[in-house]
């Protein structure tokens, strides 16, 4: 044989070795990657359609703007308390075991929400998919991470979260068209045969893989500690909009969580097997990773909400038409993502965070030109630089953080990445509800006719989130005096929303600084 063929069959033996060892061949990786981002655009349709449909389930439920908050905290409550915890669960049981139990629980928590007979069970089944959610979340992180290597790993991860977030195009469509053609409860139901599908598909192509070194043994006590602080930190801040920063049961629940997270760091940093490696946090590209992943949720989760509310209580846009604005993101978005992909290797993570965080702040800011009762162009402008910022910013979180953490960790890293990431969409909804409110409570306390009754002013409150009993106010009143007050809520609902905006830019600007931390290297 010559030196020539022996070195041939040597690197043929090298590669087959290294498919051997990945369990993975060259071409099923690709197939893999399909597979994972079905649970991607599950969540994605799951996400964005909620958004559109809240209008309509407040108006059968006579619910006001804090209980339709909740049937979106509730859910990221549930996800995130246990999200870093269920990460390392993958790499202890399973990844593919702990995706399917998750898409499972997820389906029975669809029909839950479709067959719910009011708001109270409506979030119950809320809870349950977010529980759902923070099983499946983590694995086809840790699943596509595991079966490329570095050098693909960019390009990879930018065609899964491509794939998955097509959900987020056809989300708001599909929420629109099944409320306004059929029922909200339809927007439910339909994640039922997706969520048999990605049954089925992982089921014949994704190998099960797991973390080789911890032996089957889990971090009960880290395990405990992570879900009780991540719950009363995310408990306190959901509730502080509605009891008072300053109520002891908010304070209480932050400073429990705040110790319960403290008391965490001190048991892992004795864990020979921790489920959390501090050292992830010694990693600079990964901490400047998780500041963005925060940053740059706060702001998706600030402008799906408050958009989604201005466009059908304001501008009194049916759900399917506030679905094809909310396009301009989606599909910005996910134009994005491939492209992120593509540039990650040739500019460096650096450089796409920053200007993904700059188009953030640049997107708040253009939401300012939003007025009470138009501005539509603005909106939709805004909506298109949130999507092709949050593209450059989502893909490179995920390309970055994974790549700074060896491939048997990777469930862990994808764990706490995905908290950071839900944890900022938790903060969005809570600290900017929590500005909105203060500037609308003070407007309208300052604005009211005095006519009103106290009953009918608590009403006038409620009046953005489209309940039938809070518009039938104005129907009972004398048409100068109704419109007055519809002239004063446009007027507080301006204010209000101007004063989010700004809070949502100066968050983002504070992630353009974070993107600073990672090293320039590509």
């Amino acid at each position: 044989m010559s030196l020539g063929a022996r070195r041939t069959g040597r690197r043929t033996l090298a590669g087959h070795e290294a498919e051997r060892r990945d369990g993975v061949g060259v071409a099923r990786r690709w197939w893999i990657m399909a597979a994972m981002a079905l649970p991607s655009f599950l969540l994605s349709i799951d996400f964005y359609g909620i958004s559109v449909a809240l209008p309509s389930i407040g108006n059968q439920f006579d619910a006001g703007t804090t209980a339709l908050q909740w049937a979106v905290n509730g859910f990221n409550l549930a996800l995130i308390a246990p999200l870093i915890a269920f990460g390392r669960l993958g790499d202890v049981v399973g990844r593919r075991r702990t995706l399917l139990v998750g898409v499972v629980l997820f389906g029975l928590g669809s029909a839950l929400c479709g067959l719910a007979d009011g708001m109270g069970m409506l979030i119950f089944g809320r809870c349950v998919q977010g529980v759902a959610v923070a099983l499946f979340s983590t694995s086809p992180l840790s699943i596509v991470a595991n079966a490329f290597p570095q050098a693909q790993q960019g390009l990879a991860f930018a065609l899964w979260a491509a794939i998955g977030a097509c959900g987020s195009a056809v989300g708001p469509l599909v929420g629109g068209a099944l409320t306004d053609l059929l029922s909200w409860r339809w927007f439910f139901f339909v994640n039922l045969p997706v969520a048999a599908l990605t049954i089925v598909v992982v089921l014949a192509i994704v190998p099960e893989s797991r973390d080789e070194t911890v032996a089957g043994r889990l971090d009960l006590a880290g395990f405990a500690l992570v879900t009780a602080g991540l719950a009363g930190l995310v408990f306190g801040l959901q509730f502080g909009d509605d009891w008072g920063w300053t109520a002891p049961a908010v304070l209480a629940s932050l400073a429990a969580g705040a110790g319960l997270l403290v008391a965490f760091v001190a048991v892992e940093a004795g864990r020979t097997a921790p489920l959390v490696d501090l050292r992830l946090f010694g990693r600079r590209d990964y901490v400047a990773v998780l500041a963005v992943a925060l940053t740059g949720n706060f702001g998706f989760s600030t402008i799906v909400f408050f958009t989604t509310i201005y466009l059908q209580s304001l501008l009194s846009l049916t759900p399917l038409r506030a679905g094809v604005v909310l396009m301009a993101f989606s599909a910005c978005f996910v134009v994005t993502l491939p492209l992120a992909g593509g540039l990650v290797g040739r500019l460096g993570a650096r450089s796409l965070l920053a200007t993904g965080m700059t188009l953030m702040t640049l997107a708040f800011l253009l939401f300012l030109g939003v007025g009470p009762s138009g501005g539509l162009g603005w909106v939709i402008l805004a909506l298109a630089v949130a999507g092709i910022g949050q593209g450059f910013a989502f893909n490179t979180v995920t390309t970055a953080g994974m790549k700074a953490v060896p491939g048997a960790e990777a469930g862990m890293a994808a764990g706490v990445l995905n908290a950071s990431r839900q944890l900022g969409s938790t903060l969005g909804i809570a600290v900017t509800g929590a500005v909105f409110q203060g500037i609308e409570s003070r407007g309208l306390l300052a604005a009211l006719p005095p006519q009103l009754s106290a009953e009918q002013q608590t009403l006038v409150r409620s009046l953005f989130s489209g309940a039938e009993s809070t518009k039938q106010i104005l129907h009972e009143l004398s048409a100068p005096l109704a419109a007055e007050i519809g002239a004063v809520v446009n007027g507080v609902f301006d204010a209000a929303l101007h004063g989010a905006m700004l809070l949502g830019a100066a968050v983002s600007a504070l992630g353009l600084l974070a993107a600073a931390l990672a090293r320039p290297s590509r």
